[in-house]
């Protein structure tokens, strides 16, 4: 009996023996590259194109609006974190979203009262985060707000904002706008835009 073997079309060591380009992705099998061959250190978020990062907190303490400017164009999400934000008057606390300006018109959004059955109140001129008659001073604002690009330029926002008080409450934000372009900026103010 007798073994024959054959290797013939073997790829040479040395640098540049495989070209640029010619390992595509349809040449690769589905679980050719797994975890375990990927050291921890060799993929962080400064590698990658469109990393997942947290922003600079800001401390609200004056002014009448926070603004968050040169938003990349490749962002798809974004989420605001509210931690024990007042105000010095009873106003709605909205964000807008705007595309080389604010956008002050054309959201379709809805706030719910956490005391159940409230019929939901809309507003237009952002993504309002309390319910109507919500607002007070006194109150200090916990929640989130997450803004997602749904397609094209149209993004939807969904959230809850806690009011801790003596009587408390909880607002729930469910909203959609349609932007004249990509996103670029980010606004939180008040809705009448004289509260600090």
């Amino acid at each position: 009996m007798a073994f024959g073997n054959s290797f013939g079309g073997g790829v040479s060591g040395g640098s540049g023996a495989i070209a640029d380009g010619s390992v595509t992705a349809a040449k690769l099998a589905s679980d050719a590259v797994t975890t375990i061959k990927i050291l921890d250190a060799n993929v962080t978020p400064v590698k990658l194109s469109q990393p997942f990062t947290r922003g600079t907190a800001v401390n609200t303490t004056s002014g009448t609006a926070i603004d968050f400017t040169s938003i990349p164009s490749w962002a798809k999400r974004i989420t605001l974190i509210f931690n024990g934000v007042s105000t010095n008057g009873t106003d709605i606390v909205q964000v807008q979203l705007g595309s080389g300006a604010l956008a002050t018109t054309g959201y379709d959004t809805r706030v719910f009262s956490w005391t159940g059955g409230t019929a939901g109140t809309a507003y237009t001129s952002g993504f309002a985060t309390e319910f109507s008659g919500s607002g007070s001073a006194v109150n200090s604002r916990i929640g989130h707000l997450t803004i997602n690009n749904i397609s094209g330029t149209t993004w939807v926002a969904a959230g809850s904002v806690s009011q801790l008080s003596t009587s408390g409450s909880m607002s729930f934000t469910d909203g959609s706008v349609v932007l004249g372009g990509q996103l670029d900026r980010l606004r939180i103010t008040t809705i009448n835009g004289t509260d600090t």
